[in-house]
């Protein structure tokens, strides 16, 4: 488990791959535990289903983008900026940007998911 996701060794594609399908799992089910447990704590609530709904995702990704920035502080910590080499591209195990691909990803996809949550929340509450 440390190798796939702490490590920054590059193994191959099926790694890479196996790797953002696993953050991608797990961010998936953090956000699907903090919805379940934000919406049972606010059942009395005044507002509506659709709002309560967009703002217990908003603060479960929110969430999720601390841990995600988190996970990347803990994995630099491990392997230090030595290990990565920041102005080479190039198509074998030294890339950097390959190995941090599957962090980055999920990064992107955290970001615009919250942002596509946010602008839906705005229209919701502006009606």
């Amino acid at each position: 488990m440390y190798d796939l996701f702490i490590s920054t060794e590059y193994f191959g594609l099926p790694d890479l791959a196996m790797e953002l399908a696993g953050l991608i799992i797990i961010m998936l089910f953090l956000l699907w535990s903090f919805k379940l447990i934000g919406f049972i704590r606010k059942r009395n609530s005044n507002l509506s289903i659709g709002i309560r709904l967009k703002m217990i995702q908003l603060t479960g990704l929110g969430i999720v983008l601390l841990l995600l920035a988190v996970y990347v502080a803990i994995l630099y910590l491990f392997n230090g900026t030595h290990s990565f080499q920041w102005l080479a591209f190039e198509w074998d195990s030294s890339n950097t940007y390959l190995r941090l691909l599957p962090q980055i990803i999920i990064f992107v996809l955290a970001v615009s998911l919250f942002y596509n949550e946010y602008n839906k929340m705005t229209q919701l509450l502006k009606k």
